[in-house]
């Protein structure tokens, strides 16, 4: 069970959070006096932020998004009744973190129920896990003798063991597949290209995406996803991650490359976890019809100023200038117009 005694290990040198209330109705007697009264770390490995009052911690996850803008947000109240039922109180590398009105923990990736990941049980269960990999990273960092380089680079095979065994000892079902803490520790665990192909196939067959060779899509109203794993001809032991987005509505080619998608970027090779949790971010990020007439605005306002023969000719300052979004930089004129009147 959280403590004051575990809270002074994950503080350290950190500040501590302190809710003044809960937003919401659903939050336990235990949880609102860990949350106000005990107080949680401000930041905690691994990459874990807690909000304060100042950052509207303890609203649901709707409110929050519409405090945020100072009246409304069309995502989140899109989103329906279940951005009502989670209590935000901080994020992490795999969105924001949330407690239900079961009192289980969880993280989301903004606004998309098929997007939430299970963390723990309790908030009690959640902070000890945080405590107990605290206590392991900074064992590993000692026995290793260097407490600046990245985990990733340090840690073995028999280190991860300790961990698991330290995890399970909490709560038995905190590494299940596709939970917070199974993706976490599984990103200290080299992907090749044989192993991600083998990850993902079952994660994006549950999210909708239908598979061919090595490329997954899926198909919906506004929007084709697809998500690729590329080999490379120089070497076999390369390849390349590129998840895009078809955008259904344009009846023309934006630029050469449409077999990635209209928008497409390539994701750095590092572990299984990492990977898909970036290509869904893009996703999730990109598939607003809203959002992407808005970038694509601010790109064809830049592209007015900045016209290609401008570019060609080395005379756009692009540090006074910044382009507002590089995904349309090969965009045809058409294109954009085409993705404005959407």
């Amino acid at each position: 069970m959280y403590s004051t005694e575990k809270k002074e290990l994950l503080c350290h040198d950190q500040d501590t959070v302190f809710l003044k209330q809960m937003h919401v109705d659903y939050i336990s007697e235990r949880d609102k006096e860990i949350l106000c009264d005990i107080g949680i770390p401000a930041k905690a490995e691994p990459l874990i932020r807690f909000y304060g009052e100042d950052e509207y911690g303890g609203y649901s996850l709707r409110e929050r998004a519409c405090k945020i803008k100072g009246g409304h947000d069309k995502k989140a109240e899109a989103a329906g009744g279940f951005a009502d039922d989670l209590c935000v109180i901080g994020e992490s590398d795999w969105g924001f973190i949330v407690i239900d009105k079961q009192g289980r923990i969880w993280t989301i990736i903004g606004f998309d129920d098929e997007l939430k990941f299970y963390a723990n049980s309790s908030l009690d269960d959640f902070l000890d896990c945080l405590y107990v990999y605290r206590k392991q990273v900074d064992s590993i960092r000692l026995k290793h003798g260097d407490a600046q380089k990245e985990l990733v680079d340090i840690v073995s095979g028999n280190d991860i063991k300790q961990l698991e065994k330290e995890m399970l000892a909490v709560n038995s079902d905190v590494l299940n597949e596709c939970s917070f803490w199974h993706e976490e520790i599984s990103q200290y665990k080299q992907a090749k290209e044989e192993e991600l192909i083998e990850y993902v196939k079952p994660r994006l067959k549950a999210l909708g995406f239908k598979k061919k060779a090595k490329r997954w899509t899926k198909v919906t109203e506004h929007f084709t996803y697809i998500f690729f794993i590329e080999g490379s001809y120089l070497d076999k032991r390369l390849y390349f991650v590129r998840p895009g987005i078809v955008i259904n509505g344009l009846t023309v080619n934006p630029h050469p490359f449409v077999h990635y998608g209209h928008l497409w970027i390539d994701i750095e090779v590092t572990t299984k976890a990492k990977i898909l949790n970036e290509a869904l971010e893009f996703f999730s990020e990109w598939t607003s019809i809203e959002y992407l007439k808005e970038r694509a605005a601010a790109f064809a306002e830049w592209d007015k100023r900045n016209p290609r023969e401008k570019r060609r000719a080395g005379l756009v300052d692009y540090k006074a200038d910044p382009v507002p979004e590089a995904l349309f930089y090969p965009f045809t004129h058409e294109a954009l117009e085409q993705i404005l009147e959407l």
